[in-house]
């Protein structure tokens, strides 16, 4: 629900806030009071009438234009709220805001609603009224008083008197509701409240005395007395009436010990008969601790104080701990419910009679007479404030027993039912709670450079609920077990079994025998791993393949078979997908959700937990024939799911390709590889440059050389045939791209000449022109110029020849780089100008913002910071409009050389630091290497010589180590530079002579060393 702009508060004295912001500097008190009677009477006034009641020692005239005055002050700040004709004035309730005094209003008005409707006050209705009490903080316009008003004054007044008035009555309510239930903390805090608002009230000094009783408090019942004494004398002269002494009498005479005088034998006025002092219910004692869990546990018991709420289905697959949280969520409500809590398991029930009999004998009711005994349970339940936990119902959803439940929520007000099952019980009356999983982390193995776990957030292992609970458990077998040294396997644990409850308990008794890692392994080769002796749980819970396979016998044929071929998807799956591979029809679907196979999640895609899929599986391997169709289908609509999208990649469309990839990258991994073994020629050329492109545009750069180095080792295991070779080059040529970007220089040259040869011998002119540009954009890295022009050039003439606008946008965008590095400004702005015409003209976002960060560059060696930084920020745009990590890098890197040039050293410093980080996290090494290097020179123009030399060290560190000659030769012309400053001339020397003479100088950097 949007949060209201303004909010009046007069309750306690006058605050008004707009968006969170106090609203002040009115002309005068009178403004404010003009404000808060229009809030409070919003039908239009006569300006006559406001300027009387305002200002009645005036004459009309001068009383409407102090009218005007205030009025001017009060539209100066908050005019949309305020509607002003030419004899009227009120105020526009059509727009947002927020009167305290409003909601405590209407907040007692629904309680009282619901109180005449049920004929008594319920817990709904005392919710209801708690919630109105909260927001009285002090009286109507408490301390807020304006002088020669008399008329205003009296409107409070009476306002005042009648929201006291309101909150007396609902306090003494709450007082009478929570005593009779023995909620005595509560009911003492509601009589101090009232007492506090108008202490003359003897009746609540009574009931506050019986209260302070009942809770053990005899010497504060024996001093609630004195004071009820003292303040009646005081205020009105009299003594206590005669109950209030016969009271204070029997305390007296209970506390010397007289018989019959026992503190709950006394009387509470205008009150049901109070709940015993041990409230009725039946739940299981825990014998483990209760872990996880708090966002569910808080939507029960927000359902529960709901008026409508009647019926809670806690659905979820065997295992996730249904029965637990219902207990404990009912465990919490212990003394709330005036008939008691009362928990009933359906597990060895078979028919409605058997249930009946169930609840019957929970709730200790007794049947009698010839009348149908769910007949007469149901009339005794109709009057019951009660709680009624149903466990276990999945195999009970049966037309009479449904009937009954149905009939329950309609007949039975003061009755709250929850149900835990499989499959939800599709009744009007029916919340759902959808149970998952325990939260557990997610693991991310192929961007471990390091060993180190890699999880999904910032959040510390054991901040995971599912890795508390396992943790937990295996310290019941392993007293002395200890996280620290098993981080990875209790991860992958976690995530195997998918925060299952169950099934972690079950692993955690093998730890007596098995280390994690072993637990692991053996879940991975099967289910049968996840059971245990335990006698003290159900038969049913002892072993997770017979959880799921008591479902799986529910399921109908044809569900059986659509849940088994939906195995063939990984990572989840849309609803077309499963359409077009399983031949899926949408009841089906839902109907697989309803009974807890499937989840659909707020993405719209359709997941299974992972042990249920690790069933599926397996049932599928038991259907060869199935399985090798059902692959086949698969392979073949992510193949064309990937290549339709290839062309969105290149234009403005890429957020939602790119979007659309990532979250089906797990299946097109997979189609992937069914089509690797045996070599599929067609399916594979519909992914290669897709998923390529995919992995460039997200920066994901090692995870693109690990995929299609892969894929080129199982290519090349397989017997040699052009098909083969073809495939062979166009994986090669994507996999020298990443490479590349991972400062694997050398290798990727390498990769891409074959893949150069390859692609010339079987004529794939496409795959050529991508081989080529990025050879040029290799050996323009490597300081090989000449080389790189020649593969550009060659690049240049193919696109003239194909007619491929978009690889002719790339090859004249490298060409650009390439002349910039050769200080050919003039030429590369050609290049660059033509790439941009292109770029515009295919609408590709992020070619626009590529070809602005070249042209920046230009922009800045040729000293125009100001257009070198527009240029960026341009690019920037685009850059985070893709949320393409290297660009974002790249970006800030440039802008804080720009900043640098204008002496502007902290925003560089800035910059550079955001930059070098962002290369950090995509492992771009040759990112890292360049922004150590411009932390470097900054700090040599800022005179901090010592972290100037180390960052340069660093930089060439990193420089050589992945290949980048020409930024090597750089960043020794600036350690030249330093060495000239410290005074170490021939050190300088030495190092400008091999910098100038190296091959690999572009001319920006040579034009610095002769500087020199």
């Amino acid at each position: 629900m949007d949060q209201p702009e303004l909010r009046l508060s007069l309750l306690g004295g006058l605050t008004i806030t707009r968006n969170g912001r106090a609203v002040s500097n009115f002309a005068s008190r009178k403004v404010e009071a003009l404000l808060a009677y229009l809030a409070c009477d919003p039908r239009l006034h006569s300006r006559e009438s406001l300027a009387a009641l305002l200002w009645p020692n005036n004459d009309q005239t001068r009383a409407l234009a102090n009218l005007s005055v205030a009025l001017s002050s009060l539209r100066k700040q908050l005019e949309p709220y305020i509607l002003t004709e030419r004899h009227t004035i009120g105020f526009n309730t059509e727009t947002a805001f927020e009167l305290d005094t409003a909601v405590f209003l209407q907040t007692i008005a629904q309680a009282r609603k619901v109180q005449k409707q049920r004929g008594k006050l319920d817990r709904s209705g005392a919710a209801q009224l708690a919630t109105a009490v909260s927001l009285y903080k002090g009286d109507f316009l408490a301390g807020f008083n304006i002088r020669g008003a008399p008329d205003f004054e009296a409107w409070a007044l009476l306002e005042q008197e009648r929201l006291r008035l309101r909150l007396l009555t609902a306090l003494a309510d709450l007082i009478t509701f929570h005593q009779a239930r023995h909620q005595l903390d509560d009911g003492i805090r509601y009589a101090q409240q009232l007492l506090a608002v108008d202490s003359l009230q003897e009746e609540a000094h009574r009931q506050l005395m019986q209260l302070y009783v009942q809770n053990n408090q005899r010497t504060a019942a024996i001093a609630q007395y004195e004071q009820c004494v003292a303040i009646l004398a005081d205020e009105l002269g009299v003594e206590p009436d005669e109950e209030t002494r016969a009271l204070y009498e029997q305390i007296q005479a209970g506390g010397q010990g007289h018989k019959g005088a026992k503190e709950q034998s006394l009387p509470i006025p205008h009150s049901p008969a109070p709940l015993p002092s041990t409230p009725l219910h039946n739940l299981p004692t825990a014998v483990t601790s209760f872990i996880g869990r708090e966002d569910e546990l808080a939507q029960i018991e927000q359902w529960l104080g709901e008026p409508n709420g009647r019926l809670l289905t806690i659905v979820g697959q065997g295992g996730m701990g249904k029965t637990r949280l219902a207990q404990e969520a009912a465990r919490a409500m212990v003394g709330q419910f005036v008939d008691g809590i009362w928990y009933v398991s359906l597990v060895p029930h078979t028919d409605i009679s058997g249930v009946v009999t169930a609840v019957a004998e929970a709730i200790n009711f007794t049947f009698s007479g010839s009348v149908e005994p769910a007949t007469q349970l149901l009339n005794y339940l109709q009057s019951r404030e009660m709680l009624l936990i149903l466990d276990n119902m999945e195999h009970l959803l049966i037309s009479e027993l449904l009937a009954l439940i149905a009939q329950l929520t309609e007949q039975a007000p003061d009755l709250r039912l929850i149900a835990t099952s499989r499959e939800r019980l599709q009744l009007q009356a029916e919340t759902l709670l959808n149970l998952h999983g325990l939260p557990y982390p997610v693991t991310s193995y192929q961007y471990s450079v390091d060993s180190k776990l890699i999880t999904d957030n910032r959040l510390l292992l054991t901040d995971y609920p599912a890795v508390q609970l396992f943790v937990n458990r295996v310290q019941r077998v392993q007293k002395k077990f200890q996280v620290a040294g098993q981080e990875l396997p209790i991860a992958q644990l976690c995530q195997l079994v998918g925060g299952l409850p169950l099934a972690l308990e079950l692993a955690a008794t093998w730890t007596r025998i098995l280390s994690i890692t072993e637990i692991v392994t053996e879940i991975q080769r099967g289910l049968d791993t996840l059971t245990t002796t335990l006698r003290d749980l159900p038969q049913r819970h002892r072993s997770i393949r017979t959880v799921i396979e008591s479902s799986w016998q529910m399921l109908a044929a044809d569900e059986q078979a659509l849940f088994r071929k939906l195995a063939v998807f990984r990572g989840g799956f849309t609803r077309e997908a499963a359409q077009e591979v399983a031949n899926a029809t949408l009841s089906q679907l839902i109907s697989l959700v309803d009974r807890s196979f499937l989840r659909r999640d707020a993405d719209q895609r359709f997941r299974r937990h992972p042990l249920l899929l690790q069933f599926a599986q397996e049932q599928l391997a038991a259907h060869p024939t199935e399985q090798k169709e059902i692959e086949a289908n698969h392979a073949h609509f992510f193949a064309d799911f990937v290549q339709a999208r290839e062309l969105m990649l290149q234009r403005a469309e890429a957020p939602d390709a790119l979007a659309a990839i990532g979250a089906d990258l797990e299946n097109i991994r997979a189609a992937w590889q069914w089509a690797l073994s045996p070599i599929n020629e067609t399916l594979l050329s519909k992914v290669v440059s897709g998923i390529g492109q995919f992995f460039g545009d997200r920066s994901r750069y090692l995870e693109g050389s690990e995929f299609f180095l892969g894929s080129l080792q199982m290519v090349q295991a397989q017997a040699e045939t052009a098909v083969h070779h073809q495939i062979g080059a166009k994986v090669q040529v994507e996999l020298g791209r990443f490479l590349y970007e991972n400062g694997r220089f050398a290798d990727a040259e390498a990769t891409l000449k074959e893949a150069n040869k390859l692609t010339l011998e079987h004529k794939l002119t496409n795959s050529r022109i991508d081989c080529l540009k990025n050879l040029g954009v290799v050996t323009t890295d490597q300081g090989e110029r000449e080389a790189s022009q020649h593969y550009l050039e060659e690049a240049l003439q193919l696109c003239h020849a194909s007619d491929n606008a978009y690889q002719k946008l790339l090859v004249l965008s490298s060409l650009g780089g390439l002349l910039m590095d050769s200080g050919d400004y003039d030429q590369a702005r050609a290049y660059l100008d033509e790439a941009m015409t292109l770029a515009k003209s295919l609408d590709s976002t992020l070619q626009i913002a590529k070809v602005h960060n070249r042209i920046a560059i230009i922009a800045n060696r040729q000293k125009d910071y100001h257009e070198a930084l527009q240029q960026w920020k341009l690019a920037r745009q685009g850059f985070k409009q893709l949320n393409h990590g290297w660009g974002l890098a790249a970006t800030s890197h440039n802008i804080a050389m720009a900043y640098a040039g204008l002496e502007q050293y902290d925003a560089a410093l800035e910059n550079i630091q955001e930059a070098y980080a962002a290369h950090e996290r995509i492992g771009h090494k040759r990112g890292m290497a360049g922004g150590l290097a411009v932390m470097g020179s900054i700090y040599l123009k800022l005179g901090e010589w010592r972290k100037a030399r180390r960052n340069y060290y660093d930089s060439l560190l990193i420089a050589q180590v992945v290949g980048v000659t020409w930024l090597s030769i750089g960043v020794l012309v600036d350690v030249a530079k330093l060495e000239m400053i410290s005074g170490n001339l021939q050190q300088a020397a030495l190092l400008l002579t091999f910098s100038v003479q190296h091959a690999a100088i572009g001319a920006f950097t040579l034009a610095n060393a002769q500087e020199l």
